[in-house]
């Protein structure tokens, strides 16, 4: 009996080996597939801080997300989500070189991404690398860290609107790192507002790269 089962978990062990090969072969199959077509899709990544899933799309009827609501509604909504670490440059630092926290060794917020991982392809850089023109309009690396080696082009919006800008400053004015819980309501159009003013710049910048044909 002790014998069977032991022949039993060795086949249970290779059998599993097998299938953990092949998929791996097939990811590194598609994985180059995707890199070698003529006709490259263009690829649109949108990351935003604090945001919880308190949003129409997840059946809230308090608020309002319309935008939110017809991205989700063409494309695929996730019903679980999962966070590398409960804070921005960690958890950045992560999806962006595909490494667990545990093996950057970024665990705050201070530490540049590219000073702890010298050696790293970050994910914009690898599109960049395989010919792709990358730009960024915001926030990506946090706080505004740069990589130069990740971009074309990197840009970082400006208050349009003095009161939002006074909120802001306002928001931050403690010790580093502690923030109020400040918002308020802005009486202006949505062009006006810093996340307007930046959604409009990056679809300026999507359009001109696309007639470049980039």
């Amino acid at each position: 009996m002790i014998r069977l089962r032991q022949k039993n978990h060795s086949l249970l062990i290779r059998w599993l080996a097998i299938q953990v090969g092949c998929a791996v072969a097939l990811c590194c199959f598609l994985f180059s597939f995707a890199w070698a077509q003529p006709h490259k899709p263009n690829v649109l990544f949108i990351a935003v801080d604090d945001l919880n899933n308190d949003l129409g799309c997840y059946g809230n009827t308090q608020v309002k997300s319309p935008n939110i609501d017809r991205l989700a509604a063409r494309g695929v909504r996730f019903e679980k989500a999962y966070v590398q670490y409960t804070l921005c440059n960690p958890s950045r630092a992560s999806f962006l070189s595909g490494r667990r926290p545990e093996t950057t060794g970024i665990f705050e917020l201070v530490t540049p991404p590219r000073t702890a991982m010298p050696e790293a392809i970050f994910l914009p850089q690898l599109f960049r690398q395989q010919g792709y023109y990358t730009a960024r309009y915001g926030k990506i690396y946090h706080d505004g860290r740069d990589d130069k080696l990740s971009w074309d082009l990197s840009e970082e919006p400006e208050f349009l609107d003095p009161l939002e800008d006074a909120m802001t400053k306002r928001r931050y004015a403690n010790a580093p790192g502690s923030r109020t819980p400040d918002w308020q309501a802005l009486d202006l159009p949505d062009e006006k507002t810093r996340d307007g003013h930046s959604a409009r710049q990056i679809a300026r910048l999507m359009e001109a790269q696309s007639k470049a044909g980039k």
